[in-house]
This record gives structure tokens, C-alpha cells and sequence, in this order.
């Protein structure tokens, strides 16, 4: 099988902690495929950009568990990337 990690946002935030509004196009292709997906939330640290390179900088991620194609085949893509969000963004407080 084949792996395909997309990032909703389309873009990334200098600012920690901060999110930007999902974009449908990454929802589309979830529903169009029919495969499970697998939520990902990526924490910085608070002086992530502060640091410059080579210093070392530290990032926690949680995998959350898969979402089955069943339980979003009838969603639109609006509605699952709320599910999708609401997830991620319940995965901050388990990662500090």
C-alpha cells in the first residue's frame, strides 16, 4: 500500500499553538479513497523559531488512533475536517 501525509493547513504558523483554518482539498481525497485515516498533532516548543541552527529543538507528536473510512464515509469534507481538528487540537494536552 501507499502512505500519503498531508498537512490540512496548507501552510504553517510561526506562531506556537497557533492554527490556521483547514483546507477541503485533503478532506476530498480522504473521502474519494476510501482508507482510513490517521490524525498526527506535531507540538513545538514555545522558543521553536526563537532557536537558530544547529541548536536543538524539540518537537513532541501524537499519533492518534486511525479513523476508519466507515466512521467519516458520509461525512462532507467540511464536517470531517472538524472531526479532524477537534482531534488534533484534543492531542496538545496530552503531548505537554
Amino acid at each position: 500500500g501507499s502512505t500519503m501525509v498531508v498537512f490540512p493547513e496548507g501552510t504553517f504558523k510561526r506562531e506556537v499553538g497557533a492554527f490556521l483554518k483547514f483546507r477541503s482539498g485533503a478532506f476530498k481525497i480522504a473521502l474519494e479513497s476510501g482508507v482510513s485515516l490517521v490524525p498526527v498533532t506535531i507540538i513545538k516548543e514555545k522558543s521553536y523559531h526563537k532557536k537558530k541552527w544547529p541548536l536543538r529543538k524539540r518537537l513532541d507528536i501524537v499519533i492518534h488512533p486511525p479513523i476508519e473510512f466507515d466512521s467519516f464515509e458520509g461525512l462532507s469534507s467540511r464536517q470531517l475536517s472538524h472531526k479532524v481538528r477537534d482531534i488534533i487540537v484534543s492531542g496538545i494536552n496530552i503531548g505537554k
